[in-house]
């Protein structure tokens, strides 16, 4: 009888044992990921230049566009100038897709107007799909061009 109770004691001992195994093995996995995958925060940490998976407005390029195009107003002051130009704007895409530090980068001779209808126009944009390194979603500069350009007057012909 005693042997009996001595082998419950030590199968005892054992499922307790292999219940602190699991849960330190559990433990140590949950630490090392932490460690490891540190979660992307908003506003912290150097922007990636260029990124595994680079930042993507929702739709793609031509979702992109027709934003764009339905969004932009031609500034009067510019326009009644005939000013025109492409002006770049620069911007991070964050790990949750919104957009920070959007500036004009490049721009055109008498032409502020036109970049802060085109920065507007950034303001206005949908969270975008952020970027990844390596599987985690990181901080990236994004570029976009906005080409201010007026049709072409005709000159009326004489016949």
């Amino acid at each position: 009888m005693k042997n009996h109770s001595l082998i419950y004691q030590f199968a005892g001992s054992m499922k307790s044992n292999i219940r602190q195994s699991y849960f330190l093995i559990c433990f140590f996995l949950a630490f090392i990921g932490a460690i490891f995958s540190q979660p992307c925060v908003k506003n912290q940490g150097e922007p990636f230049l260029i990124a595994t998976k680079m930042p993507q407005f929702p739709g793609g390029t031509d979702s992109m566009i027709v934003f764009i195009q339905n969004n932009l107003d031609y500034p009067l002051a510019e326009k009644s100038h005939n000013i025109q130009g492409t002006i770049t704007v620069q911007f991070i895409v964050e790990c949750d897709g919104s957009l920070s530090d959007i500036k004009t980068v490049k721009s055109v001779p008498n032409g502020e107007n036109l970049n802060k209808e085109a920065e507007r126009v950034v303001k206005l944009m949908p969270l975008w799909i952020p970027g990844e390194q390596d599987k985690a979603k990181v901080r990236v500069y994004k570029s976009v061009p906005f080409y201010f350009v007026l049709a072409q007057r005709r000159k009326p012909t004489n016949h």
